[in-house]
């Protein structure tokens, strides 16, 4: 029988964090039929597909220790292990005080940041 999704809407988006941040804990016991999954636009479900196919090619290709992690929720390829300051690194060289930086437009020009 093909599961059901089942919507749940939260009251606050501190415990909707919260649920999904402690998904991972709900499949520890293997006869778990219950996943947790976040409600994403169809731009946003593009995007991550692809950068999990972008992942996968990584892998194949020989680089290790890759992950998909939310850094300023949007969905980045990083090296597991590392801190979050050597993450930052990587991603971009500091910035001077008063300087701003865009986040980047992954849906279109006027598309706002996937969340």
């Amino acid at each position: 029988m093909k599961p059901r999704p089942l919507k749940v809407t939260m009251m606050s988006s501190e415990d909707a964090l919260f649920v999904l941040k402690n998904k991972s804990k709900l499949n520890q016991n293997s006869n778990s039929n219950i996943y947790i999954k976040q409600d994403l636009t169809s731009c946003q479900s593009k995007y991550l597909a692809e950068l999990q196919t972008e992942l996968q090619s990584r892998i194949d290709n020989g680089e290790k220790n890759l992950t998909i992690r939310y850094i300023n929720k949007i969905p980045r390829i990083t090296t597991r292990g590392t801190t979050k300051r050597d993450r930052e690194e990587q991603e971009s060289p500091r910035r001077e005080k008063g300087l701003k930086t865009s986040k980047p437009a992954l849906c279109g020009a006027n598309s706002s940041v996937p969340e």
